[in-house]
């Protein structure tokens, strides 16, 4: 018999997982009117948790679709971290080779 975890130790877990991604879920959703005691103080958590973090903190939009709209609409100042990269090659001439060229494998001494 294949030793592996029981059915109640799998049960356990899969209850602790769903658990888990439903508080992610509702992390993310803006429904703020729910009325279990569960919901209510994980908003309390929420709010602690936002007290404590710098002001540098942003938070990003919530979709890929969200972000490409504010693009799109010229709404780039509100996208936390964004930048513009100009367009060109730096105009700064090379760097002159310091070092010898090296050899290649043929012309290595044996």
């Amino acid at each position: 018999m294949a030793q592996g975890a029981s059915k109640e130790e799998i049960r356990h877990t899969v209850e602790h997982a769903k658990k888990y991604y439903y508080e992610q879920k509702s992390h993310r959703s803006s429904a703020n009117t729910s009325t279990t005691n569960d919901s209510a103080s994980l908003q309390t958590a929420e709010a602690d948790q936002n007290n404590h973090q710098s002001p540098s903190t942003e938070t990003y939009p919530a979709t890929f679709n969200t972000i490409v709209e504010m693009i799109a609409t010229g709404q780039e100042d509100k996208i936390p971290g964004i930048r513009d990269i100009p367009l060109k090659i730096n105009e700064a001439p090379p760097s002159v080779s310091a070092l010898p060229r090296p050899k290649k494998p043929w012309e290595a001494s044996p």
